[in-house]
């Protein structure tokens, strides 16, 4: 069986690695690494694509609903805003943590006592 790689080594590291190559296998291409450095990964709210985060939505829809939000729900409510429906668990997870929400034994999400709080500063609380 055989494979093919692409690696990034430094300068140090070309000649060993030719060398451990003769009789076994095939150089095919070596060039000098280009980092993109000019790459940035940008938030899609700050694109104008979305106004509000994953957890901003989520923890809205929870604490509109008078009878808390089904997983199923939430993840209903996250596809017609755009987004993608599996993220709808770490966002949980995330605000279970900071112990705004809770899940009860039905999976239905509720809003805690810290949660109800009407100042609640999501990027504030950890």
């Amino acid at each position: 069986m055989k494979f093919t790689m692409h690696l990034v080594v430094p300068t140090r590291l070309v000649g060993p690695i030719t060398e451990l190559l003769e009789g076994e296998g095939v150089l095919v291409s070596m060039e000098p690494y280009k980092e993109n450095s000019k790459r940035r990964f940008i938030k899609r709210a700050a694109r104008g694509g979305l106004n509000e985060t994953g957890e901003d939505l989520c923890f809205r829809l929870i604490r509109e609903s008078k009878d808390g939000k089904t997983q199923a729900e939430l993840q209903q409510a996250f596809k017609e805003a755009g987004r993608n429906p599996v993220s709808v668990s770490p966002v949980t997870s995330v605000l279970r943590k900071k112990k705004l929400v809770t899940c009860d034994d039905k999976n239905v999400w509720r809003v805690t006592e810290k949660g109800a709080s009407k100042s609640v500063d999501l990027k504030a609380v950890s």
